[in-house]
């Protein structure tokens, strides 16, 4: 089902102090990702840390392996602030695409 900006799957959203630890193999059916909060409106990701193993291997064309560990498309108000990523075996942490007031700030990112 396509995405509908007048009804948001998750509306004002805060995930704060929040640790991501243990092995991930990706989602199949959606390239891989950990968590697509797609649509998503007033959501903030503040001070987690992402520390995943077990994502090496990602193929987008199979849906296999890391991807990202954020996916999110359309919606408003997405910030991530002062958190950590450990991005090793991912295609990248996150992806944000045609989010309107997207803010990314005081983060850390490795590998």
């Amino acid at each position: 089902m396509p995405f509908d900006p007048l009804d948001p799957t998750l509306t004002s959203f805060t995930l704060k102090n929040v640790v991501f630890t243990g092995s991930h193999q990706g989602n199949a059916g959606v390239s891989g990702t950990y968590m697509d909060i797609s649509g998503a409106k007033n959501t903030i990701f503040d001070g987690i840390r992402v520390s995943l193993s077990g994502q090496a291997g990602f193929d987008a064309s199979k849906g296999t392996g890391g991807g990202f560990f954020v996916f999110h498309e359309g919606g408003a108000d997405f910030q991530i602030l002062n958190s950590e990523f450990n991005a090793a075996g991912y295609s990248g942490s996150f992806i944000i695409l045609y989010v309107s007031d997207s803010f990314v700030a005081s983060n850390r990112f490795i590998g």
